[in-house]
């Protein structure tokens, strides 16, 4: 009993200094609102503060810290759609290929910024919930958003839509068995059991990012 209210305490205290960081940071943001002085920094604080203590950083010089702030802060970009403009996004466009015989493929066209209106075109596979995408795009029920990740010498397609479900149909019950992961530094591991709780599949996935580091968190979110 000692054990467990030494446990709860420790978690109230935690707690509330959670709400009180949390209450700060709101209270900052509404005085930026109100002063219409925002802060904004594109290419993450920690790299930005970094041209104070060059040696600790590994920079040699203010200049080569400039180079590889403004290659964090560019290196991704954000298109913003809505289901009433051409192909959901008035920027970037992706056009399903029916008749490439697989339908995760994609063209791509991405207006530059331009007077004379210039596009860039390419190509591009989603091997995840490629049909709904394609789908959304040709009956355009929703706009489509997307963001363009460079990661060294790769360049990556995030595309973002909301699609209807109909909730009544998923149901998440044990008696329907369970799904449990296992984090582990490079891969993750999945096991499924049924409604009994025996183990019914395995299935191994390998991360190519390790550690806890950002590209890491997002490999895993994806």
């Amino acid at each position: 009993a000692l054990r467990y209210y030494r446990r709860q305490k420790e978690k109230i205290f935690y707690t509330g200094q959670k709400i009180n960081r949390l209450k700060q940071k709101q209270a900052n943001l509404l005085k930026e609102l109100q002063s219409k002085d925002l802060h904004l920094c594109f290419g993450s604080k920690k790299l930005f503060y970094a041209q104070h203590n060059l040696e600790n950083n590994n920079l040699t010089s203010h200049k080569v810290w400039l180079e590889h702030f403004r290659e964090q802060r560019d290196n991704r970009s954000l298109y913003i759609g809505a289901k009433d403009e051409f192909r959901c996004n008035q920027i970037l466009q992706l056009t399903p290929m029916v008749h490439s015989g697989k339908g995760n493929r994609f063209v791509i066209q991405l207006r530059k910024n331009t007077k004379a209106r210039e596009y860039v075109y390419g190509a591009c596979i989603f091997k995840y919930m490629s049909s709904l995408l394609a789908k959304t795009i040709v009956q355009k029920s929703h706009g489509v958003s997307y963001r363009i990740v460079f990661r060294g010498s790769k360049c990556y397609l995030q595309a973002m839509v909301t699609f209807d479900i109909d909730t009544d149909s998923y149901r998440t019950r044990k008696t329907y068995g369970t799904i449990g992961l296992d984090y582990n530094d490079g891969f993750i591991e999945l096991a499924e059991t049924n409604e009994t709780g025996n183990l019914v599949g395995l299935k191994h996935y390998d991360l190519h990012y390790h550690g806890m580091g950002n590209r890491a968190k997002s490999e895993i979110r994806e």
